[in-house]
């Protein structure tokens, strides 16, 4: 959270949206009320929460469109406790094991319309997140997005989704030269899961075998 952000959180403090209780923009007594999510119909994509849960959905859009970036906070903690059971559980991978986290890219339209990029934020602070416990992860922003395409939220066709998203990513110059044990891909909202498996075809086609899809609801 930025200098100003914080100053406006002093004066204007957040409130729950559950219970109106100071502190966050949902507490931990509330938060752990909302029931974790069943399996994404695509089975490589893994998620915390059902989007269509309203409390989720509500801190999940303020972070996205409004630039409110502390009221996603309280999730992070819980998102790293499901990508480390995933990880050592699922895939047996050490904690000392190198790991890299990306973001779902914006065009440099978007980027400039909205100011922040919500995605870069939420894959830092949860690499933060894993390196208080201890993980060998790094942010690296691996992927840009080579064109312009219609946002996916404005189209509900699954197969129209996957074509509108095809091809429009490709790999960035990348600072740390070691090839990864994993990479794990990070997104706010999943619904067909379209923009994650492009940006695992992508990462394939570079020769990166391991590929986690993750987002925080679907």
């Amino acid at each position: 959270m930025n200098l100003w952000a914080n100053i406006l959180n002093t004066i204007f403090p957040d409130t729950c949206i559950s219970c109106n209780k100071r502190g966050s923009r949902i507490c931990q007594k509330c938060l752990n009320l909302v029931n974790k999510s069943k399996e994404h119909d695509y089975k490589k994509i893994y998620s915390v929460y059902d989007y269509r849960n309203p409390f989720i959905k509500k801190i999940l859009l303020e972070n996205k469109y409004k630039n409110k970036q502390h009221a996603i906070e309280p999730l992070i903690p819980i998102v790293v406790d499901e990508l480390i059971e995933i990880i050592s559980e699922k895939f047996g991978l050490l904690s000392t094991e190198k790991i890299y986290i990306t973001e779902i890219p914006m065009s440099k339209k978007r980027l400039h319309y909205r100011t922040i990029n919500h995605g870069k934020n939420l894959a830092v602070n949860i690499s933060k997140e894993f390196k208080k416990r201890g993980f060998n992860i790094i942010q690296e922003s691996l992927l840009k997005k080579i064109f312009e395409t219609i946002p996916q939220a404005k189209i509900k066709n699954k197969k129209e989704r996957l074509e509108n998203i095809k091809g429009s990513f490709e790999l960035c110059k990348i600072k740390n030269k070691e090839t990864p044990s994993m990479i794990i891909v990070i997104d706010d909202i999943s619904t067909t899961g379209a923009t994650l498996i492009e940006a695992e075809k992508t990462l394939h086609k570079h020769g990166f075998k391991k590929v986690l899809l993750f987002s925080i609801a679907h």
